[in-house]
Formats: C-alpha cells, structure tokens, sequence
C-alpha cells in the first residue's frame, strides 16, 4: 500500500519463472489501491522477450514511459488510456508501423 512510484510491469501469459495469475493479482492489487501502475504482456512469450516484434515494441514503450515520467514529456496514449485485449492484435500492428 505503500507504492508511489509509477510502475510498468512486463509480466508475461507463458512465463515458467513466475506464475502469470501472480503478475495479474499484484497488478490488480495496486490498481484498487489507486497507484500508478501499467501492466505489459505479451502473448506467448516467457519470462523474458524473445520474439523481436515485441522487444523492439517493448523498449518504445519503457522510452516512452521514463520519457513521461522522469522528463515530463506528454503521455501517449497507451499510457493514458490502456488498450482493451480484444482491440491488442490490430493496435500492434498499427502503433508498430507508426513508430
């Protein structure tokens, strides 16, 4: 309860480290507490990111993250608003073709 440093959190559904319901409870816990926390995964990947899709998209997210946080810089909107799972697949593809 006593988080107040924003927090983005790559957990991903295939990890064999750590069990991805444990990701998704902490994320859902600091949520109700109202903290700043966003939570990345990626489909199918394990403890780390192997396809390069999605660490290329990985590390445009963390710039952009420490580029809002640490340097003031707008939030995009991903950072703002989520992106619903059932709109994911299609919001890869364009936010990857834009950047």
């Amino acid at each position: 309860k006593q988080v107040q440093t924003p927090l983005l959190l790559l957990h991903n559904d295939k990890d064999g480290a750590v069990d991805f319901t444990q990701g998704i409870e902490f994320f859902n816990t600091l949520r109700r507490l109202n903290k700043p926390v966003v939570m990345l995964q990626y489909r199918g990947e394990n403890h780390g990111l192997r396809r390069p899709e999605n660490t290329r998209d990985y590390t445009r997210r963390m710039a952009e993250f420490f580029d809002h946080h640490l340097l003031g810089k707008p939030a995009p909107s991903w950072l703002q608003q989520g992106v619903p799972w059932l709109n994911m697949k299609d919001y890869m593809e364009e936010y990857g073709n834009s950047h």
